[in-house]
């Protein structure tokens, strides 16, 4: 990230809109902010980082209230930061407004409310385009963290130095160091990575174990243990259906032949039935044959009775509509009764409510004087209920007070055994610096031996190496001797053949072009193999290939026996550095390992119980204080139920003056109140319903009088005309020789069923002649046969068929059963595949999963964390070189540590002038600001080198230069011109002369009592 622009009004100190261009700044710049003490430096700062991330650079300056100006005159102005910066070759520009506004409330006064706005433009080819539309201040927070690839925090640790951290990297522990460079150097993905190895893993073994499974369901379900006895179970099924194959031929020979012998048989026996059957229908008609002669003079009388069917029904009709009349008539005298009863009830009934009308009145009057009295027993009801709650305050109090004193009498206790485990430690750690001393030692050994080693394996391959190359020189050689001697004889034959083809053009008395002889007496001939110009020039690239070959063997020689040459030097070194380090005895080294790791353990639970105490004190004073509350909320619940129960004895004497006696509940009050609404309600309503239905009533019993009389008329009109009907039917019925009514009605039916006995007779006459002719043809047909016994083939054939039945079942089941058994192998032998596959697969997975994450190990993303952090360390110790003639030197104590024993990340002191290497917190101020502008340093720069895409351009340090000696500000200028190079802009926030006359680019702060304002100079 490169600065380039930063605008700032009504901010910290500053009134009017200031500027400053750090894109005039040239690459390896250092300037200075300078000024008088509270004059407004680090606010530049402030600005930039609210920007940004709407937050200020330190603790005590990051809300907007402590961001805006309070300076007089600022009242009115918005404040506003605008910072512009390049990241990743893009420009962008982060603007924050905020201004005060006042509010007027409903009780007439004033309220002041801050209004804010923000957003984020990127530099394109229109100019700068906004980001967002209506975007929240955490909009621009979250985009800031993504385009600078730093949080607010980790950006003031990284690229902003404010007062009072710059220091806080060197002495953070070894948790707080892991989660600044899990961050910077994006190692939590190790820890994803491995989650994901184990999680899947896992997957597979539930794979592997539902396989397993699957194979115990197998073998249960068939009652084995074991796969063999599976195999057995399926010989034995296949022999069995092999057996009951041969058992089903035979049975199917003998089968087919009883059935043909059965169809013989059944075909004659058929005859015999067919003949029986005949005789006996034969006889049952000659039964029938006088039914159907008296059928015939029935169906005569049938046709006549049809004849005399339109005088019956009209006698019907009438006879129907005489007593649907009646009927009415009937239901006239009824309902009149009915109408004339109901009204009778209706009249009773007014009668009864008129008598009740002085009850009504009365409830009326006390309804009003309830009503008059519900603010007074709502008020009775939540003093009551406020007095409730007053008791359970009260009592819910006292219990937490003395929940509070045993609380702090716990908390003295542990204060003063954690106090007593913090002198223990502080004994064992004394020892730390003389262990740490031997273990370098013991470690630089170890270091050399193996690299001493390592060397000796190169010497030994790089000779195995040189003497396959003289093997392979040597057959190169041969093979280019060859390949010469090869040409040398192809071109010999090449030239002959040459000599030949000039022959060839020859004649006697015509000049040789090559001797000049006219005379040729013995011309030169073509060999048999000769040799043309392609093959001498394939030889030539192949001579040349073999050569450029042989000469690149050579050199690969050459500089093999070179490096083997300064590998000797190069391990001639390592043996005489071996030898003059002190070599620890097997049992020295165990017990020096164990006495360092306990001194380490102690350092670091000696750490953990200053904070528990300070922790155990801070709590103490906590649980005082709020003890103190709990006492003075008690007082003042006291006081209130005092005055509410005044209030319940005033309101209660009222109530009883006004004569409404024990009712405080106004739930209680409304359902009175409801009550009496409700009946004298329901007594209008009823009344006016009364009224209503006498009326109805009586104008119901006149209209049915009215319909009675027409109903009688009607009656006597019907009764004529069933009269005449009923004369007409008796003449009709003499005159067609019926003796009376029942003789007509056995002989009247309809058409159809007519036509029906008509169909029958003719059927009947049909059959009987040709039953008796198919019995005439089959008795002559046979005369001479006997009947066959039928009985004993089907008995040997429906045993036939039963033992194939038994036979196939036996079959199909043990078949399906084969099947099955033969595909539950199958897929047992799947599935235990399967599980072995998967175990094995899950097992390697699980311990490659565990590795990384460090289960049971360091862990592949704390070893990364250690690697980055010793490339820090590395890059700050170049950089303390030039600190105090080179005398301090930091590492990174590499013992393991925690419950999962990872590696260490605490940094220690290297000096010449001590013994032994010590804390960082040991150092002096003056020191301590050295090494830790060194490793701030430093940081910067592996973190722009591996943080995958965070790149920090610039730096800003806000540190107190003012407490620094001449010679500590020397040697800090120093550290800052070496590494000046690296970045874009330096920027130092100081007010110290020297800083003042050594660095020439400087923003000047002016203070005035009207505000502060920039001076900018570059």
């Amino acid at each position: 990230m490169i600065p380039l622009r930063l605008e700032f009004q009504a901010f910290g100190s500053y009134v009017e809109r200031q500027t400053v261009d750090f894109s005039r700044l040239e690459n390896g710049d250092i300037f200075l902010i300078n000024g008088k003490t509270g004059s407004g430096k680090t606010t530049i700062i402030d600005a930039m980082v609210f920007a940004l991330y709407s937050k200020g650079s330190g603790v005590d300056r990051s809300a907007l209230a402590d961001m805006r100006s309070k300076t007089f005159g600022a009242e009115n102005i918005p404040t506003e930061t605008s910072f512009t910066f390049e990241v990743k070759g893009k420009t962008y520009k982060f603007e924050r407004r905020c201004w005060v506004r006042t509010k007027n409330k409903r009780d007439g006064t004033t309220e002041q409310l801050v209004e804010t706005e923000q957003n984020a433009f990127e530099l394109t080819n229109d100019g700068f385009t906004p980001v967002f539309e209506n975007p929240k201040g955490k909009d621009l927070d979250t985009l800031a963290e993504q385009l600078i690839g730093l949080n607010h925090e980790q950006f003031t640790k990284v690229m902003v130095l404010p007062q009072g951290k710059f220091e806080s990297f060197l002495v953070a522990g070894s948790a707080e160091k892991e989660q600044i460079l899990s961050t910077l150097f994006n190692v939590e993905k190790w820890r994803k990575i491995a989650d994901w190895i184990c999680k899947k893993a896992s997957d597979i073994k539930a794979e592997g174990d539902k396989c397993n499974n699957n194979c115990n369901e197998t073998l249960k379900r068939y009652d084995c243990v074991a796969r063999e006895e599976l195999t057995t179970l399926s010989e034995a099924s296949e022999m069995r259906l092999s057996e009951l194959e041969k058992e089903l031929s035979d049975n199917e020979k003998l089968y087919h032949e009883l059935t043909e012998e059965k169809e013989q048989l059944l075909i004659v026996n058929d005859n015999f039935i067919q003949l029986e059957t005949l005789e006996k229908d034969f006889n049952q008609l000659q039964n029938q044959k006088d039914l159907y002669e008296n059928l015939k003079q029935e169906i005569s009388k049938n046709k006549i009775a049809l004849e005399i069917e339109p005088y019956y029904d009209f006698c019907i009709q009438y006879n129907s509509q005489l007593k649907e009349r009646r009927d009415y008539s009937d239901q006239m005298t009824v309902k009149l009764s009915d109408a004339e009863t109901i009204a009778e009830e209706w009249q009773k009934k007014l009668d009864g409510m008129n008598a009740l009308r002085g009850d009504i009145d009365s409830d009326k009057l006390r309804l009003q004087k309830l009503c008059d009295n519900r603010e007074n027993v709502k008020a009775l009801s939540q003093e009551n209920q406020l007095l409730l709650t007053l008791d359970k305050n009260l009592s819910q109090g006292e219990a937490e007070i003395n929940k509070h004193n045993e609380q702090l009498e716990k908390l003295k206790s542990l204060m003063s055994e954690a106090e007593n485990q913090r002198k223990i430690l502080s004994a064992q750690l004394s020892q730390l610096t003389q262990l740490s001393e031997k273990k370098k030692q013991l470690d630089d050994f170890a270091k050399l031996e193996k690299e001493t080693q390592k060397i000796s394996q190169q010497i030994s391959s790089n000779r195995n190496e040189i003497s396959q190359l003289e093997v392979k020189i040597g057959e190169e050689k041969i093979k280019l001797s060859d390949a010469e001697n090869r040409r040398e004889e192809r071109y010999n034959h090449y030239i002959t053949n040459l000599a030949a083809a000039i022959s060839q053009t020859l004649s006697e008395g015509e000049p040789c072009p090559v001797c000049g002889s006219v005379h040729h007496p013995s011309p030169a001939k073509a060999p048999e193999n000769a040799a043309t110009e392609e093959e001498i020039r394939s030889l030539d690239s192949e001579i040349d290939k073999l050569r450029k070959a042989f000469s690149q063997l050579e050199n690969d020689k050459k500089l093999l026996v070179s490096q083997n040459n300064q590998l000797q030097k190069d391990l001639s070194v390592k043996e005489n550095e071996l030898s003059q380090i002190a070599v620890f005895t097997a049992q020295e080294k165990e017990k020096l390992l164990s006495d360092y790791q306990n001194s380490m353990t102690a350092g670091e639970k000696l750490e953990e119980i200053s904070g528990k105490l300070e922790s155990l004190s801070n709590e103490s004073l906590s649980v005082s204080e709020s003890l103190e509350s709990l006492k003075t909320e008690a007082l003042e619940a006291e006081k209130q139920k005092a005055s509410c129960l005044g209030k319940i004895q005033t309101i209660s004497t009222e109530l009883d003056k006004l004569g409404v006696l024990n009712i405080d509940d106004p739930s209680q009050l409304e359902n009175i109140i409801n009550e009496l609404s409700e009946r004298i309600n329901r007594f209008t309503l009823e009344k006016t319903e009364a009224e209503k239905s006498f009326s109805d009533a009586t104008a119901q019993v006149i209209t049915f009088r009215e319909s009675k009389k027409t109903a009688a008329g009607e009656v006597e009109k019907a009764e004529k005309l069933l009269k005449k009907a009923q004369s007409d039917y008796a003449e009709i019925m003499k005159e067609k020789g019926f003796s009376g009514r029942d003789e007509y009605n056995s002989y009247h039916i309809s058409r159809e069923e007519i036509s029906e006995k008509e169909k029958s007779l003719d059927e009947f006459t049909n059959k009987y002649n040709s039953t008796a002719s198919q019995l005439e043809k089959l008795r002559e047909k046979l005369k001479d046969v006997k009947r066959p016994d039928i009985e004993g083939v089907s008995k040997q054939l429906s045993d036939a068929e039963m033992l194939k039945k038994s036979l196939l079942g036996e079959k199909s089941s043990l078949t399906t059963s084969f099947e099955t058994l033969k595909k539950d192998i199958i897929y047992y032998d799947d599935n235990y595949k399967e599980y072995s596959r998967l175990s094995e697969e899950g097992n390697r997975l699980s311990r490659f999963g565990r590795d990384i994450r460090g289960d049971n190990s360091i862990g592949l993303r704390r070893y990364v964390l250690g690697v980055m952090l010793d490339r820090i360390i590395n890059e700050a110790n170049i950089i303390l070189r030039t600190v105090k003639g080179g005398q301090f030197s930091l590492f990174v104590n590499r013992d393991k540590e925690g419950s999962k024993r990872q590696f260490g990340l605490d940094i220690f002191v290297l000096s010449t002038h001590a013994e032994q290497p010590y804390s960082v917190r040991s150092l002096s101020g003056g020191e301590k600001f050295l090494v830790a502008m060194a490793l701030s340093m430093a940081l910067s720069s592996i973190v722009q080198m591996y943080a995958g895409g965070i790149r920090i351009d610039a730096l800003f340090i806000d540190e107190g230069f003012g407490t620094l000696d001449n010679d500590v500000l020397n040697d800090a200028m120093n550290v800052l011109s070496s590494v000046s190079q690296s970045r874009k802009v330096l920027g130092i926030i100081s007010h110290v002369d020297i800083l003042k006359d050594a660095i020439a680019k400087k923003i000047n702060v002016i203070s005035t009592p009207h505000g502060s304002s920039l001076s900018v100079d570059f």
